[in-house]
């Protein structure tokens, strides 16, 4: 049975209140007996209107909620930046878009890096540009897989990095 409106505001504004669920900096945020109390408080709450709701179903629907809301935020956000005219910039297409604003104090976007760009620049020699394609070959080229499961390369710029293979099964032998 799908979340009607209203049920969707209640579950918002109670987690609202309870920084210790979404809050990755607050004290209470790593203690799993606040977090547990809390989610046990908005499921009391929702149960008036929503008899059936269990405290996994809560947490699966505010984090449905909380993607779409950071999806559409960064849509947002990525318009405004982008020079576009006022009258382009993007809408969001979700009705409680608002609502998720408390969010955006405890959300950080983790550092990227772009590995083509990076190769392209390792590829530039003395003002000569190489072909992107060869020179991803040549990168992976450098690397090799030793016998015990290492990366490795010739060269001492690069770290060794462990490969975890599945372990295999072992065989019963029963007579």
């Amino acid at each position: 049975m799908s979340w009607s409106k209203d049920q969707v505001i209640i579950l918002i504004e109670e987690y609202q209140k309870h920084e210790c669920l979404y809050a990755v900096k607050s004290k209470l945020f790593k203690n799993r007996h606040a977090r547990q109390k809390a989610l046990e408080e908005i499921q009391s709450i929702l149960k008036k209107i929503r008899p059936e709701v269990n405290i996994s179903e809560i947490k699966s629907k505010f984090q449905a909620l909380k993607s779409n809301f950071i999806t559409e935020y960064k849509k947002y956000t990525d318009s405004q930046r982008s020079g576009m005219a006022t009258k382009d910039i993007y809408t969001p297409t979700i009705w409680y878009f608002n609502y998720f604003f408390f969010l955006l104090d405890h959300i950080e976007a983790r550092n990227s890096f772009d590995l083509i760009a990076e190769s392209n620049q390792s590829c530039n020699l003395l003002d000569e540009t190489v072909n992107t394609e060869d020179c991803i070959e040549n990168v992976e080229q450098e690397f090799v897989v030793s016998s015990e499961g290492i990366l490795c390369s010739d060269d001492s710029k690069y770290s060794e990095v462990s490969i975890h293979r599945p372990k295999k099964k072992k065989e019963n032998s029963r007579p």
